[in-house]
């Protein structure tokens, strides 16, 4: 599995705006848009974290209607990636300073 910063997936695959001016898509906006599948991500939490996968997913999901991000570009191969947002313990460094 490919894994990317945030950073990096914003450089790498460049996020689409949905139509509603909401920072997440709906499956219905993507469906409308004719959005191909192999440009969207799904917002998931797992073990406290919180990731976009390639691909549409739904266990794990954050929302049900509003999880999904689209991007200008594709992964490079199809297989699943990860971009991490938030993983356990990254406050928790700063907090003993």
């Amino acid at each position: 599995m490919a894994q990317y910063t945030e950073d990096e997936f914003d450089a790498q695959f460049v996020p689409i705006d949905p139509p509603s001016g909401e920072q997440l898509w709906t499956m219905d906006e993507i469906i409308a848009g004719g959005i191909p599948f192999y440009r969207v991500w799904t917002y998931v939490e797992s073990d406290g974290g919180l990731y976009y996968l390639s691909g549409i997913h739904y266990v794990n999901r954050m929302d049900p209607v509003e999880t999904y991000m689209v991007t200008e570009h594709e992964p490079p191969e199809r297989e699943t990636h990860e971009v991490t947002l938030f993983e356990p313990g990254e406050d928790d460094e700063d907090e003993g300073a």
